[in-house]
């Protein structure tokens, strides 16, 4: 898959079950998006004037450590630093989660592995813990296996 921000959009509309043009809220996040954290803080993500511009800058850098062809520590290093990335940009209005999901699947895939779950993930976020790169990196490092090929 030809990784791109239009590919990205695409992506995200799938993940939603829409499609371009049924979509009512095609395209970036245009509003101010805040969450309330476990403890009780107010979370803001990245000003929508920034979504794509940043989320460009976090695809590029994705693309430049992919086309390395990292060993696993360095690639589970990769996909946290997307993940974290990712997250904090929150560059859609729903289906942030089954995107970034969406994605990371599919280039794992080309990169000839295999992603067991999210399961060990999503259990550390709902646990509220804060964005911990050497945490994330270490459970995406138990969660990619090789699978021999690469396309």
């Amino acid at each position: 898959m030809d990784m791109s921000l239009t590919t990205l959009l695409a992506l995200n509309l799938r993940c939603r079950g829409l499609d371009q043009e049924g979509s009512r809220a095609p395209g970036w996040r245009r509003e101010r998006a805040y969450c309330v954290a476990r403890d009780g803080r107010v979370v803001s993500f990245v000003a929508p004037e920034l979504v794509e511009p940043m989320l460009g800058g976090c695809l590029g850098r994705w693309i430049e450590e992919a086309a390395r062809r990292p060993g696993l520590p360095e690639l589970a290093r990769s996909v946290a630093r997307f993940w974290l990335a990712f997250v904090a940009i929150h560059p859609f209005v729903d289906g942030n989660g089954r995107t970034a999901k969406a994605f990371l699947r599919s280039e794992l895939e080309r990169l000839g592995y295999r992603l067991l779950g999210f399961d060990l993930i999503d259990r550390y976020l709902i646990e509220g813990r804060p964005a911990d790169f050497d945490r994330l990196t270490a459970l995406f490092l138990v969660s990619i296996v090789p699978t021999g090929g690469m396309s």
